[in-house]
């Protein structure tokens, strides 16, 4: 679990934010968590409905396809960044799988998906519903968020989640509080071999100085 660490250099958080950027050019999708946040739910209920019906479908073809794939890391993700295009839909959880991708694709392996949660006064954990990418550089970590469409290290981050990004988080009437990070499961651990694949295949994710 990650809380306020320490500060990560501004050439790396440039880098990470041109990741996000790759990321949300190469794969437009709304997003049904993001309308909602925007709009007036009761107005766009039908809507909102339908986008989350059809990101449960996406998620649960995702999941059958990487059962039958174990390991083979290219072909999952080839597979859910190809029906994310075709779609055009994605919550957090997308745009973080895809932060993963980009960031293999440029170098960072170092990192995994994580939520981004409240810690209370008793030292529990409440989520908040919202994935981000997660990089542990040496011992500096820092968040990719593509859905919120930028980087930071993670004290700042904390920060602009519960100020200007405040609303996406439900966090828009809330004093600021204690935020923390927990990954998601274990952590993908790819080869070189593998690394030269997910750049074969995802040329456009790749940024020239990487």
């Amino acid at each position: 679990m990650y809380s306020n660490v320490s500060f990560t250099s501004s050439a790396q958080i440039r880098f990470a934010d041109n990741i996000a950027r790759r990321v949300n050019n190469a794969y437009p999708r709304v997003s049904a968590s993001k309308f909602e946040a925007m709009r007036n739910v009761k107005s766009f209920h039908n809507s909102i409905f339908r986008l989350n019906e059809d990101l449960n479908w996406m998620r649960y073809k995702f999941s059958n396809f990487a059962s039958h794939n174990r390991g083979d890391f290219v072909a999952q993700w080839k597979y859910l960044a190809d029906n994310i295009k075709l779609q055009k839909k994605g919550n957090c959880q997308e745009s973080a799988n895809l932060a993963e991708i980009a960031a293999r694709v440029n170098g960072i392996n170092d990192c995994q998906v994580a939520e981004v949660k409240l810690l209370t006064a008793d030292n529990k954990t409440f989520p908040l519903d919202h994935a981000v990418l997660l990089v542990n550089d040496e011992k500096r970590p820092y968040i990719i968020d593509a859905w919120l469409g930028f980087a930071d290290s993670i004290p700042n981050a904390f920060k602009r989640f519960q100020s200007e990004f405040s609303k996406f988080m439900g966090l828009e009437h809330s004093a600021m509080q204690n935020l923390v990070i927990e990954v998601q499961g274990k952590k993908h651990v790819i080869s070189s071999d593998v690394q030269e694949k997910l750049k074969d295949t995802f040329p456009q994710l790749i940024i020239d100085n990487a």
